[in-house]
């Protein structure tokens, strides 16, 4: 419907100025005629209505102009005002801080320069006060001494001579808490002046870390790798991984037939040259033998002996005795095998108290020595194990900038054995306790 519409509407318009066209050829009465059926305009009050309806949006535009200036020109003052305050309170903000600023600043100078001088009276109070109990202790003293010498009439004070060569012996007060407990310049009573610790003064470090701590390895005391002593044959290996030994007692066993038969050949060697040495050395005696042949026999005598204590030496090899209680810990060799000379055969390792290998930075070295105490916990067992360190090997490790160390441990009850681990501590606070300097610091 709208579709029709719209067709109809434009007919109508295109019709309309073909119409009006269409009459300037009529005639001018015809013209006229028809015209007269039409309104009566009047163009020149169309035209000054247009104009004055035109004017009067100019000035409506004009004036709507004017006042969007003068609304803009009023935000923009208003902007300008509001600007101008926020940067005066940011610019105070700023002032006041900056004053605090300085305020502060001033105010820790002065807590600065007062320091030495809070220092210097502190140190003042604090010799005022050992001053004081000096003091007092040499007046007590000096009453005993003179107690002492009005028991002994004979005696003048003057006599005494006080020396450190020749120390005085005086006889000890009832009560000599009088005179050890002597109240110094921090207020508290000296109970027990034998066990002060030793002077700061006396190393060259100061403590860093309380405590070191590293993983540490359990090792045997002794450890030995046993090699074929000659190329052969082995008859017997007495003792399986883990076994236990006591020293003296035979380990491995070659096949040595060889050289029993050497040595009894060197036996009977030897048995002849001695029999021949003491029957040249008769025959010499009653002249029937020269001296060159009495010392060639010496000579025979003397190589057989040896040639026989070299095939015993050799046959003391076909047997390893162990030389010292302890047990296998790793059989590299079964009965029957042949064998060249250095080749490892098994590895024994000593029994009884184990000791304990770990690292250190090397810059602990400051702190621990030889004698130093640790203690050990091990995963296995979780029980703690205390010792003191016995080696510092000699090299640095300059890629971890590490110490190794080995300690022995005191006696223990548990059954621990070779590589059980866990972790070691070393404290150094008893170690300064103990009055054990440094490796460093030790001259």
């Amino acid at each position: 419907m709208n579709k029709y519409l719209v067709i109809v509407v434009v007919a109508m318009l295109a019709v309309i100025p073909l119409a009006v066209g269409a009459m300037y050829y009529l005639p001018h009465e015809k013209r006229n005629a028809i015209l007269s059926y039409f309104p009566n305009f009047d163009v020149s009050k169309i035209v000054e209505t247009a104009q004055s309806k035109t004017k009067n949006s100019f000035d409506n535009t004009a004036n709507a102009t004017d006042e969007i200036v003068a609304k803009t020109k009023r935000s923009l003052d208003n902007v300008a005002n509001i600007t101008v305050d926020m940067y005066g309170a940011a610019f105070e903000f700023l002032s006041t801080k900056t004053q605090s600023v300085i305020d502060l600043a001033t105010f820790t100078g002065q807590s600065i320069a007062s320091i030495p001088m809070v220092v210097k009276n502190a140190a003042f109070d604090v010799y005022r006060d050992v001053g004081n109990a000096a003091s007092t202790y040499v007046d007590r003293a000096k009453d005993r001494v003179s107690q002492i010498t009005v028991s002994m009439p004979n005696i003048e004070i003057s006599d005494i001579i006080i020396s450190s060569n020749d120390p005085l012996d005086l006889e000890i007060p009832d009560d000599i808490s009088e005179l050890v407990a002597i109240e110094p310049a921090s207020g508290h009573i000296v109970d027990d002046v034998g066990g002060a610790p030793p002077p700061i003064g006396m190393f060259a470090y100061d403590i860093e870390e309380i405590e070191l701590s590293a993983e540490a390895v359990l090792v045997p005391r002794m450890k030995t790798v046993i090699s074929s002593s000659r190329d052969g044959q082995i008859q017997n290996i007495y003792f399986k991984n883990g076994d236990q030994f006591k020293k003296g007692d035979v380990i491995l066993e070659y096949y040595c037939e060889d050289l029993r038969a050497e040595i009894d050949a060197a036996k009977a060697e030897r048995q002849f040259a001695k029999t021949k040495k003491l029957t040249t050395s008769r025959l010499f005696n009653m002249d029937l033998a020269s001296n060159l042949e009495r010392e060639q026999a010496n000579v025979e005598a003397q190589q057989t002996d040896a040639k026989s204590k070299t095939i015993e030496q050799r046959l003391s090899d076909c047997v390893i005795r162990a030389e010292y209680d302890g047990r296998v810990v790793k059989k590299m060799a079964n009965d029957n095998e042949y064998t060249r000379t250095d080749r490892v055969l098994m590895e024994v390792a000593s029994k009884g108290t184990l000791d304990v290998e770990f690292l250190l930075p090397s810059k602990s070295l400051r702190w621990i020595n030889e004698n130093a105490p640790i203690s050990l916990v091990l995963n296995e067992t979780q029980h703690k194990y205390i010792g003191r360190i016995k080696q510092i090997y000699g090299e640095v490790d300059p890629v971890s900038q590490s110490i190794q160390i080995r300690a022995g441990l005191d006696d223990y009850n548990d059954s621990l054995l070779p590589g059980m681990s866990g972790q070691l501590t070393v404290n150094i606070e008893k170690i300064r306790e103990a009055g054990i300097k440094g490796f460093l610091e030790v001259q």
